[in-house]
């Protein structure tokens, strides 16, 4: 999964960076107090992204997880004026195989969880899209 900041670049060009990193603090906060399992790992992927891991983890409940992390950063209520609801909000993408699929390339994980991403975007910001 791969959970963005929308609309960040901007406010970071206007507030300046030290601003920007204060703000990805607090959502990277948001985004670990979501996870339930000792095995769910977050990290900081890109700029304003993140990458989070699901292993033993199905699309179904994939969908609760990044529902969870949209609502967290949601009730952060950070102002963002370039926002449509005017506070902060994050787009996601979904990539999943199951491990002992031996078809599968999983290899090719992190590549279809950011397209999927990167389609959620233009589609609306703050919300999921599963490749």
């Amino acid at each position: 999964m791969v959970p963005d900041v929308d609309e960040f670049k901007s406010s970071n060009v206007r507030f300046g960076h030290p601003a920007g990193d204060r703000v990805l603090v607090v959502v990277a906060a948001a985004v670990r107090s979501t996870l339930r399992t000792p095995t769910d790992l977050p990290a900081r992927y890109g700029g304003e992204g993140f990458v989070v891991l699901l292993p033993h983890t199905g699309l179904a409940d994939a969908s609760r997880v990044e529902a969870r992390i949209r609502h967290a950063v949601g009730a952060l209520a950070v102002s963002h004026d370039r926002a449509a609801r005017g506070t902060l909000s994050m787009s996601v993408g979904v990539a999943s195989a199951r491990p002992d699929d031996r078809r599968a390339d999983h290899s090719r994980l992190p590549t279809e969880a950011d397209a999927a991403l990167h389609a959620a975007k233009p589609a609306g910001r703050n919300r999921v899209e599963c490749a």
